[in-house]
């Protein structure tokens, strides 16, 4: 994808042996700075389009005070956007 078209940039991870017949391939959503939190979909009181497509279900939008419970999970990417 092209970062300067798009507020998301999903990244590639691997794939990577891990161990023998054990492999790592991922998929990362890298906020871009054309990133505005689909300001016009919040608007209307939609989230933001990547979260709601995400097919994994690990991407949220929350105030920097409700996220307590996603920090103990095992894997956690924080991204924090300026405002």
């Amino acid at each position: 994808m092209d970062p300067d078209k798009y507020g998301i940039k999903l990244t590639q991870i691997g794939p990577d042996e891990i161990k023998p017949r054990k492999w790592q391939f991922e998929f990362l959503p890298i906020p871009t700075d054309r990133c505005d939190i689909c300001a016009n979909r919040q608007a209307k009181g939609k989230l933001p389009s990547c979260v709601q497509h995400c097919q994994a279900g690990c991407l949220y939008l929350r105030d920097v005070d409700d996220l307590g419970d996603l920090l103990s999970k095992r894997k956690v990417s924080l991204f924090t956007l300026g405002r």
